[in-house]
């Protein structure tokens, strides 16, 4: 999938949750199950992201679930 069309999909996903917003940078985390019936971890990232953007957006987001931020 193309960047651009990876982050048109990122947004209207987004958009479907809250609209009217803007993505800038995303990463995704999904565990799937392929058609051999084993689980995996899939993750996906815009391909402008740096190691540190990615890892910035993903220990915030343990920081939102976990209660350390709001």
């Amino acid at each position: 999938m193309s960047t651009s069309a990876k982050h048109d999909a990122v947004t209207a996903f987004v958009n479907d949750c809250e609209p009217d917003c803007v993505v800038t940078k995303f990463v995704i985390v999904a565990e799937v199950i392929g058609i051999d019936g084993r689980r995996s971890l899939w993750t996906d990232t815009n391909d402008d992201a740096t190691p540190w953007d990615t890892a910035g957006l993903l220990i915030h987001a343990l920081d939102v679930v976990s209660g350390d931020e709001e």
